[in-house]
């Protein structure tokens, strides 16, 4: 999965409210695997505000997929969330329960 694919996912997981800036930063970062100090430091912003960032993205995306996600996982939950998308939409499921 590249990074384009990664962010479409995680906008269709977050639609209507996407990421704003600083997390997608973080995000992009974190995919090319840029420690939060690096980052903060390319980027003017104090290293625990970028963590502290970080952390939200990490829950977002968790509460987003219920599973655990953090800086370390989430392309293994990305990946694992596109595969059960794709999974899904190649089978088909009967309807054959009635609404009582």
């Amino acid at each position: 999965m590249d990074l384009d694919r990664a962010e479409a996912i995680v906008k269709g997981l977050l639609t209507p409210q996407y990421l704003n800036q600083p997390q997608v930063m973080v995000f992009r970062a974190a995919w090319a695997g840029q420690s939060y100090r690096d980052l903060a430091v390319a980027a003017g912003y104090d290293p625990s505000y970028i963590k502290c960032v970080g952390a939200q993205v990490w829950k977002l995306l968790a509460i987003a997929t219920d599973s655990h996600v953090c800086k370390r996982n989430f392309r293994q939950v990305l990946e694992s969330f596109e595969s059960g998308i794709n999974s899904a939409s190649q089978r088909q499921v009967p309807i054959d329960w009635v609404d009582a």
